[in-house]
């Protein structure tokens, strides 16, 4: 019995011995470990060529910030350069089309101005064609007979408005000028003598020149008219 009991208290004590060696061995390879890792780190980092990549990375980094920079700057000048040409091409455009505008409107004023003068060239033109056809209406000689008259017994030459003496003086003058109603009668006077009158008309809105026509009483014929003439007023 004895025996048996110490050869169980002796494996146990192995087993124990054992165990111990295996923690043992453990933590020396912990350690070791430990050390090789600590020394490769601190030669790492006390290595000169691993402190120059970190200044170079560190370098790059600052290049690549700078440069980021720059690039920013560049992007917000071209902006702004953008911004200042598109300014720039509206302005333009507005002045060009202001100065299309004036353009316009200085056409549609000389149109307008030349359109004016054709019709006043016009209105000229038929003045003078109206002057001309009324000057060729004017005989020297006058009419060859008297316009006949209702007026009986002897005549007596009369200047009042509307009486039958003054209105066969009118017809008359009518008949030798051609003007019809369209007449101006400046004034209907005495020609010289009781049985002549001498009248002076113009067209009707003529102010500057008139018929000058001179009449001569026929008795039982009525008024002849002697002669017509044109004079300035």
């Amino acid at each position: 019995m004895r025996s048996r009991f110490q050869r169980q208290k002796r494996k146990k004590l192995h087993v124990s011995l054992n165990a111990l060696i295996c923690i043992v061995l453990v933590l020396i390879f912990i350690v070791a470990g430990n050390i090789i890792w600590g020394d490769s780190n601190e030669a790492s980092t006390n290595n000169p060529q691993n402190q120059t990549r970190s200044k170079g990375e560190q370098n790059n980094q600052q290049n690549n910030d700078t440069t980021i920079r720059k690039d920013k700057e560049t992007d917000l000048k071209n902006h702004d350069i953008k911004l200042r040409e598109n300014k720039k091409t509206k302005d333009q455009q507005e002045a060009k089309r202001i100065q299309k505008d004036s353009e316009e409107a200085k056409k549609e004023q000389k149109a307008e101005k030349d359109r004016e003068e054709q019709k006043a060239k016009e209105a000229k033109e038929e003045r003078e064609k109206q002057r001309s056809q009324d000057e060729k209406k004017v005989t020297g000689s006058g009419s060859s007979e008297p316009i006949g008259t209702s007026q009986t017994g002897p005549h007596t030459s009369s200047y009042v408005e509307d009486s039958v003496d003054w209105n066969e003086k009118v017809k008359a003058i009518q008949m030798a000028t051609g003007l019809g109603d369209n007449m101006n009668i400046w004034r209907i006077e005495n020609g010289g003598g009781p049985q002549k009158s001498v009248g002076k008309v113009s067209p009707d809105g003529e102010d500057s020149w008139m018929y000058v026509v001179n009449l001569e009483w026929v008795d039982q014929k009525g008024w002849k008219v002697t002669s017509v003439s044109k004079q300035n007023r």
